[in-house]
């Protein structure tokens, strides 16, 4: 019991040393996470699915509240009963944080290119798509933040029935 008092009063401690400009300071980011999808899919025969997959992200912070990143997710696939759907997308996006201190939540912009692998009687394609988003992310240390974030991603052009919210969790390592 005394171990884990001294331990919870050095990080109090360590926590009391950090400013707020550490936390939204400028330079360069990078990371990963767990991405879970919802297909919203205008394809015949199609029901609702969910899928699996991963993101890699790179970014840089300019100012205390605007970011630019460039964002890969993939490996999603979509289980329908007669074809099944692939997805994946690398995406240029913005991020504008309200707040800078330990918690910081933020808007996001994107655009980029997402490919669709469709089995069956549609066509592979790929095209541009936006994505809108919202996200928080926690600091557990002033150069690891952590991170949840939710997007809804609308492809134009040969895939524009591909429509799909995605949701992320993960981590950045702040250089």
């Amino acid at each position: 019991m005394v171990r884990i008092a001294l331990l919870s009063l050095l990080v109090g401690l360590a926590a009391c040393q950090v400013t707020s400009t550490e936390f939204s300071r400028k330079g360069f980011y990078a990371g990963a996470s767990l991405v879970g999808a919802s297909s919203n899919f205008d394809l015949d025969d199609w029901d609702d699915d969910t899928a699996a997959g991963v993101g890699i992200r790179a970014g840089y912070r300019f100012w205390d509240r605007i970011a630019f990143e460039l964002a890969y997710e993939g490996g999603q696939k979509y289980e329908g009963d007669d074809f099944d759907v692939k997805v994946q997308t690398l995406a240029a996006q913005g991020k504008f944080y309200p707040l800078t201190g330990a918690l910081q939540p933020y808007g996001l912009v994107g655009v980029g290119s997402l490919w669709g692998d469709i089995g069956g009687k549609y066509d592979d394609g790929s095209a541009g798509f936006a994505r809108l988003g919202v996200g928080l992310e926690a600091y557990l240390l002033p150069s690891l933040p952590a991170f949840i974030e939710f997007d809804y991603n609308m492809p134009g052009g040969d895939v524009s029935e591909l429509d799909y919210y995605s949701g992320q969790i993960g981590a950045l390592f702040r250089f």
